[in-house]
């Protein structure tokens, strides 16, 4: 009997797995404290899954994106066009959607825009090898937090408080002095940085994902990666004068400063110290960041590889849930917005296992029926509409928040 372990369907079933994996931590992150209120001590949901959870989920997104223009076999021509075409569509759509949630009041950085925007910078990358791509990902990774910083000062210098948008991007803030800015450089996932989680994703997939020898370096040399930013990042600051430095700042002296460093970071400008580069705090976008939360994510990801391979039971929980990203982002968003808006009481505990059993529920629904979720439909008829006659090969067909 042939070995279906190695075939496409155990590494789409990875892939699924891993996104998966980072919607729960999303949730996680959204619903659960992060740190005590009191003391600032980071909680275990902080410490796992603060930054970690949604960049993992934006290099499955370029992996994903990867995998639609061909894979490890790029399209080129006629097909080319019609993914350029296919994949600005679902932008557009996303785009669309992340302005309409943008108006709901719910204490959540919304992502989609940056998502939107991101899918067509990545476009002029689609064409390029893994060899070109990868150390492209790493250098991007490393280096645009440095480019960025000046940036940003420059911003925040000229236009103060119209450098960020007052919540997320939405229709009613669309044409403001702040929201390109934000989208860009100044805001939660600020997409000149965020570029390189994508183009780490797309240098996965122009690889052969199938490789076991491919898994097991992204599983080892993630972790290596995450470790030592970690590692160089706690040294930094002690040993070169950093941390008094940061406690000098505007922002750094309002904050209980160490403990937060872990979790979120506390200043918003960061303007004031080139030290902010040095640290690894979730969401800074310094480099240690961005190259951390990047090993994380090729560690997860080659992991649910290797998991899909021989104990495949194990994976299908969090494949079920990835298949479905985009609808369960959006619903478990706007339960939230629901339970502000009604003023409704809950134990963040208690609300989260709610959430996961019904994303479960309906991730376990959609498979059986063999049906993708409403909102993964709506941006695929978009994208099948742009394309026009030019169809993808049903090989190279994924998910990219379809």
């Amino acid at each position: 009997m042939p070995d279906r372990s190695n075939g496409t369907s155990s590494r789409l079933a990875g892939v699924d797995a891993a996104r998966g994996l980072a919607l729960i931590g999303m949730i996680a992150a959204h619903v659960l404290p992060l740190y005590d209120g009191q003391t600032a001590e980071p909680t275990l949901a902080g410490l796992v899954f603060s930054g970690r959870s949604s960049a993992l989920f934006a290099v499955l997104a370029g992996l994903s994106l990867g995998l639609m223009t061909g894979g490890s076999q790029r399209h080129r021509g006629k097909l080319f066009s019609a993914d350029l075409r296919g994949i600005t569509a679902r932008a557009m759509v996303l785009f669309g959607i992340g302005l309409t949630m943008g108006l709901w009041d719910v204490n959540v950085a919304i992502i989609l825009c940056q998502y939107a925007l991101l899918f067509l910078l990545l476009l002029p990358f689609t064409t390029l090898g893994p060899r070109v791509l990868y150390p492209l990902a790493f250098g991007w990774l490393a280096l645009s937090p440095v480019l960025a910083f000046p940036l940003r000062a420059g911003l925040w210098q000229s236009m103060g408080a119209e450098a960020v948008t007052d919540g997320n991007p939405c229709w009613l803030n669309l044409f403001t002095p702040s929201f390109l800015p934000d989208l860009l450089l100044t805001g939660t996932y600020p997409a000149f940085q965020w570029l390189g989680y994508l183009l780490l994703g797309l240098a996965l997939a122009r690889s052969d994902l199938g490789k076991l020898r491919l898994a097991w370096t992204m599983l080892a040399g993630g972790v290596l990666v995450a470790v030592a930013s970690r590692l160089i990042s706690d040294l930094l600051p002690y040993s070169g004068g950093g941390l008094a430095a940061l406690r000098r700042t505007a922002e750094g002296s309002e904050f209980y400063l160490e403990p937060l460093l872990y979790v979120r970071s506390p200043a918003e400008r960061q303007d004031e110290s080139w030290w902010w580069l040095t640290v690894s705090t979730p969401h800074s976008g310094s480099p240690f960041d961005l190259l951390g939360t990047a090993g994380t994510a090729l560690a997860v990801i080659g992991g649910f590889l290797l998991l899909a391979r021989r104990l495949r039971p194990l994976v299908l929980p969090f494949a079920v849930i990835g298949r479905i990203p985009l609808t369960l982002y959006v619903g478990h968003v706007g339960v939230l917005a629901l339970l502000t808006f009604a003023a409704v009481e809950y134990l963040p505990e208690e609300l989260f296992w709610l959430i996961l059993a019904g994303s479960l529920l309906l991730g376990i629904g959609y498979y059986l029926w063999g049906r993708r979720g409403p909102l993964e439909s709506l941006l695929g008829t978009v994208a099948g509409i742009a394309r026009g006659n030019e169809e993808a090969p049903r090989a190279s067909r994924h998910r990219a928040l379809r």
